[in-house]
């Protein structure tokens, strides 16, 4: 079993319990970009964690190289979409173009039946219909199955998530039990390649901070610095709260409204994976708009031609923001998700 091991007590964790299991596990740490922000997942300190359990467990140990490939999918994507005024969702990317895609190499190059990660989420086996199905984490807290929507569904039935069904607080116990170094780790949470300094892609270009009558109300140091739904470091003195509610990029400006201004039911998505076969053109279903929101029952129109799929939630949703994916349920089951491309009116 190939498991992909960053460093961190979720991965380290998944190692240990799949060989107490009995399995032949091989450790595998992708290095996708140069750096050492301690806290993101390509540091040397996250690769001499990731060495250390591959020791402890006494189990084989690779560092993959992906760093052009990296560069190519994921941060000029990212790099893009920012310049354009949207907000990329740089782990669903990874996890689309990057992360399984080798996991999967390395797994057929040394023969192994399957990969593993630390991620909450499930996979579990319908008995109905014999199909493997992505479902979210035991774990609410935790759950990380949004971030997995773009699986492609063969790989269904060789993907192992051994914390599926722990909470955290469980993994770190165990972790500390068998005696892993990384069990009181903090995770890692800045993106690897911006290292909290947007400036590294984006320079610096004064704009309007305007309202929706297009009133000057102050200026932005650039469009990218700025996220939908956005409150603070505006600098705009106000009686009352503004939030950004849109990135117009072409006419370099950032727009801002009162709160209530930025609820929307009506989305329309692009660049739609199911992990099912593709359901009827219409169908109901609930959504998740952004990670850690709250899914929402939803109609469904999908247009399998041009891949884009337009949501009609039955109730508003704070701030969705294009850029970010939308994420189609059935109960814990993940169905399929999109890319939001616009907020209708």
């Amino acid at each position: 079993m190939v498991v992909g091991l960053s460093g961190g007590v979720d991965s380290s964790t998944a190692a240990y319990l799949l060989k107490q299991e009995g399995y032949e596990v091989v450790g595998i740490f992708l290095h996708l970009w140069k750096g050492n922000n301690p806290r993101s997942c390509c540091s040397l300190e996250a690769v001499e964690f990731a060495r250390q359990t591959a020791e402890f467990l006494n189990i084989p140990f690779y560092v993959v190289n992906s760093e052009e490939r990296f560069k190519e999918k994921v941060v000029n994507f990212f790099v893009r979409g920012y310049e354009r005024g949207s907000t990329p969702n740089a782990c669903v990317e990874c996890n689309r173009e990057i992360k399984f895609e080798w996991l999967f190499q390395q797994a057929k190059a040394v023969g192994a039946e399957g990969v593993a990660t630390g991620h909450y989420a499930r996979i579990l086996q319908n008995h109905t219909t014999k199909e493997y199905e992505l479902h979210k984490g035991v774990d609410v807290q935790k759950d990380q199955a949004y971030f997995l929507y773009t699986l492609k569904s063969e790989w269904l039935p060789k993907i192992y998530f051994p914390l599926g069904n722990r909470t955290k607080e469980e993994v770190r116990e165990i972790a500390r039990q068998a005696g892993l170094s990384n069990a009181a780790r903090r995770e890692s949470q800045d993106l690897c390649f911006l290292n909290g300094k947007g400036e590294k892609f984006f320079p610096v270009r004064e704009g309007e901070i305007v309202d929706e009558e297009g009133r000057v109300l102050g200026h932005h140091r650039g469009v990218p610095f700025y996220a939908v739904g956005q409150r603070k470091g505006l600098g705009i003195p106000t009686s009352e709260p503004l939030f950004v509610k849109e990135k117009r990029a072409e006419l370099n400006q950032v727009v801002v409204a009162r709160r209530e201004k930025l609820w929307g039911n009506r989305i329309r998505v692009e660049r739609v994976r199911f992990l099912t076969p593709a359901p009827a053109t219409s169908f109901t279903c609930l959504v998740k708009h952004r990670a850690g929101a709250e899914e929402v029952p939803a109609e469904v129109s999908y247009d399998e031609r041009m891949n884009t799929a337009l949501l009609t939630l039955k109730q508003p949703v704070w701030a969705p923001a294009p850029g970010q994916s939308a994420v189609f349920y059935d109960g814990s089951r993940v169905l399929g998700g999109g890319v939001i491309h616009s907020v209708l009116s």
